[in-house]
């Protein structure tokens, strides 16, 4: 009986705000980490690894953009994202995320092909 009323007591504005300030943390990481691998890329010449770092970088601003987009629709629900809308984002993103990854393992297996590592 407690359980309930303490459920129908609870903030329901802390599960948002935990979960903007999550993906907040996450889209400053893959902006460090892509200017890293630019930087990297750019310092060793290795051109997939800077093409990785600006295709993440690129997925940064795509999740900025979408951000503010879906901040500033909140007052307004006709300007919000669809369902259809949001799983083509994902995909979109996903997309991006896995070209990105796979310049990266190609980098790599290329830079141990040279140095007859494998």
């Amino acid at each position: 009986m407690e359980s309930a009323t303490a459920t129908n007591n609870r903030d329901p504005g802390l599960q948002p705000e935990r979960t903007r300030l999550a993906w907040s943390r996450t889209l400053y990481v893959l902006v460090i980490e892509s200017l890293l691998f630019i930087r990297v890329g750019w310092l060793k010449h290795l051109p997939l690894i800077t093409g990785a770092g600006v295709m993440l970088v690129c997925l940064a601003a795509v999740m900025v953009g979408v951000k503010r987009y879906a901040r500033s629709a909140q007052p307004s629900p006709h300007r919000a994202f669809t369902l259809q809308q949001r799983h083509w984002l994902f995909r979109f993103m996903s997309f991006i995320l896995l070209i990105a990854s796979a310049m990266m393992c190609f980098s790599v297996l290329n830079t141990c092909l040279e140095s007859r590592l494998l």
